[in-house]
């Protein structure tokens, strides 16, 4: 049987219209950008150094490179070489991710050419290409595969470019080199067929990306941009710069020192705990009461201090007040005595938290004593980053009870109970105003008893209302602007998805705008 070879055709193309074509392929568009809240600023994070490791699918290569192949080979072109595991790596040709719509994109170098059975099987892959969309991730390339078309008496290498060839979920790890899971496509099974149907778990990818953040300008070279002017006026210039002199519009991005914290100034708590255990308190069974102390006020917890951390990209905050349930009362005392202060929001690579300390006396009469322990997991899978006039408002996270937070319910409650939401607003900028809205009163409704086990009733809990225009889609950033530093913490969310402690999780100098000091 006769076959008919066409080579595949090479695109002479840059990294950054291959970026390009990538994203406008995709028909991607704009959430509608935020505009990083005061005043312009970067509109994306370009990647400079990284790569990509894939194998496609160790079974596959383990099939080549054995006797059942009839002389199967695995050849790497363009630069890439095989792992230490076998898979193969790509070197980074461009990357960016774009601040405004929170999508990521990145080319890579090298491909990898597929022969066996004296050429009956022939598969190329290069010009792979990966993007995201909310939280799905795409692995693209151009592919020229042997095939014989229906009713053709011979074979013919066909080429494909932009193939979809598998999909992933985009973790906290994505960009981090974790392993990644990957499911072959549609369009992917077409490539490989007939070895595996679409939906096949392919071999996990590995990503690693990232920006390396230019030389900041050096005094010299600020001297010599005004070297036109007369020595004394230069001179002078450099001397006293007044503070509402804006910094040059070049400004690039530049990471701080190790070890930097950025200052949360102002914060306000609002959680309702759990409206059926207040319900349960509220009624005549339990004739119990609720005490607030510490300036603390209808579930509402406010002086909050804390800081970010720049090298960690962890949140540490605490809120002023404290809250004491009674119930249950025998004489002078209460059976159950529950008390919760120093309540506070943690976000590290563990995930999302509400911590505080905790006094609880239950039914059983054993009191237990707990520091800083996390109560409540929070899901930031919705959450809005975006500041708003140096404010940055969390709203209604969905919280459940932690295995460690259990006994603070005084044991009416098991580990993955549903709590009520949690609601934060923190001032990342000194003297910004917090939300003026108050929290609604927490409904009391039916008395009843609490539901044991993790199906309680969370319910509505306080609301707190945003008021002001918020510049930026829900899938937004945490920006500070604080006056007294000018680094700007941005950690990206796509489709609610925290990428803390990824590749995307960046920082960004600021451009200075008039009034900065």
């Amino acid at each position: 049987m006769n076959s008919r070879t066409t080579q595949p055709a090479r695109r002479n193309r840059t990294p950054l219209a291959a970026v390009a074509a990538a994203a406008l392929g995709l028909g991607l568009t704009a959430f509608g950008a935020p505009s990083l809240a005061f005043g312009a600023g970067p509109t994306e994070v370009v990647y400079d150094q990284g790569g990509l490791d894939w194998g496609v699918k160790q079974s596959f290569r383990s099939y080549l490179e054995g006797p059942a192949s009839d002389g199967g080979k695995i050849e790497l072109t363009g630069g890439a070489t095989r792992t230490a595991s076998g898979a193969v790596h790509f070197g980074l040709g461009a990357g960016r991710y774009d601040l405004g719509t929170h999508v990521l994109s990145a080319n890579f170098t090298g491909g990898v050419h597929f022969t066996a059975h004296q050429g009956a099987l022939d598969i190329t892959l290069a010009d792979f290409k990966l993007t995201t969309s909310g939280a799905t991730g795409t692995l693209t390339a151009d592919t020229a595969t042997r095939e014989t078309p229906a009713g053709a008496g011979s074979s013919e290498i066909v080429n494909r470019q932009d193939v979809p060839l598998v999909t992933f979920a985009v973790g906290r790890d994505t960009t981090a080199g974790g392993d990644t899971a990957t499911a072959l496509t549609a369009d992917g099974a077409k490539v490989f067929a007939p070895f595996y149907p679409a939906g096949t778990v392919m071999d996990p990818l590995n990503l690693v990306l990232t920006a390396t953040p230019p030389a900041s300008p050096s005094p010299s070279a600020s001297a010599s941009a005004s070297a036109s002017a007369s020595a004394s006026a230069s001179a002078s210039a450099s001397a006293s710069v007044s503070p509402s002199t804006p910094a040059s519009s070049s400004a690039s991005p530049s990471a701080p020192p190790a070890g930097t914290t950025l200052p949360i100034y102002d914060g306000v708590l609002n959680w309702g705990f759990k409206e059926s255990f207040r319900s349960y308190l509220a009624g005549p069974a339990a004739n119990g009461k609720v005490e607030f102390g510490g300036g603390a006020a209808d579930y509402r917890f406010a002086g909050g201090s804390g800081q970010y951390d720049t090298a960690t990209h962890g949140v540490t905050t605490r809120f002023g007040g404290s809250v004491r349930f009674l119930g249950h009362p025998s004489g002078s005392t209460y059976q159950l005595d529950l008390s919760f202060s120093e309540l506070g929001l943690r976000i590290d690579k563990a995930g999302a938290f509400l911590v505080a300390d905790v006094s609880a006396k239950g039914m059983d009469g054993k009191t237990t004593e707990l520091t800083a322990v996390p109560v409540a997991a929070l899901d930031l899978a919705g959450a809005n980053f975006t500041p708003v006039d140096g404010v940055v408002t969390l709203t209604a996270l969905p919280a459940t009870l932690t295995e460690q937070g259990a006994p603070a319910f005084g044991g009416f409650y098991q580990a993955g109970a549903k709590l009520d939401p949690v609601t934060v607003a923190l001032a990342f900028d000194k003297g910004a105003a917090l939300p003026t809205g108050t929290p609604s009163s927490p409904a009391t409704g039916t008395p009843s008893a609490p539901v044991t086990g993790g199906a309680g009733t969370g319910g509505s809990g306080p609301v707190l209302t945003v008021t002001g225009s918020t510049t930026g889609s829900t899938d937004g950033v945490l920006a500070s602007t604080g006056t007294d530093t000018p680094f700007v913490p941005l950690v990206a969310t796509a489709a609610g998805l925290l990428l803390l402690g990824g590749g995307t999780t960046v920082l960004l100098r600021r451009r200075r705008t008039t009034g900065d000091s």
